[in-house]
């Protein structure tokens, strides 16, 4: 049985300054001292080890596994599901778990076009709960090739994910 492609995706650079990152199980890049996110998936196929390739993260599983005692001071936890009904439901049942422990939640788009009425309340609610929350597009290209950047609404959500926490930090 051959793996999925998206358990390939091992991160190679830092996001904030790009440089090589020697060990995956490091928490922090070494040069720039920026925590590495971890994605928690809220329910099994919520996109986090996809977005972990992406960004240079780090595949924390699902929300159930979280091991708070391994978790440094200085992280960045980001809580990943898809946007149906199972799995909104997931990401409220994941936030109720460990109400303080997401520093972002993202919406992952599981299709085309709007959300539904039921859906867009549910989403509206858990932003009202969550910390901060971003939404990523749903980009045909990764069905076939989950490291493909070219998409416009992947470019712009890959970008502002950069922007909001790899953003340089202050000298004191």
């Amino acid at each position: 049985m051959s793996r999925s492609p998206l358990l390939n995706l091992a991160p190679t650079a830092c996001v904030g300054c790009g440089r090589e990152l020697a060990v995956e199980a490091h928490r922090f890049c070494t040069w720039c001292l920026h925590p590495r996110p971890v994605f928690y998936g809220a329910h099994g196929g919520a996109g986090s080890s996809m977005l972990a390739g992406l960004l240079g993260g780090i595949d924390g599983g699902r929300f159930d596994t979280v091991d708070l005692a391994a978790l440094p001071t200085k992280r960045l936890c980001v809580l990943i599901a898809r946007t149906h009904l199972a799995g909104l439901q997931a990401m409220q049942r994941a936030l109720g778990a460990h109400p303080d422990l997401y520093d972002l939640v993202v919406f992952n788009r599981d299709a085309p076009g709007r959300l539904t009425k039921p859906i867009t309340d549910r989403a509206y609610i858990i932003t009202g709960t969550a910390i901060a929350t971003l939404t990523c597009p749903f980009v045909p290209a990764w069905r076939t090739d989950p490291t493909d950047t070219t998409d416009r609404a992947a470019a712009t959500f890959l970008t502002s994910f950069r922007n909001r926490y790899y953003a340089p930090q202050e000298s004191n």
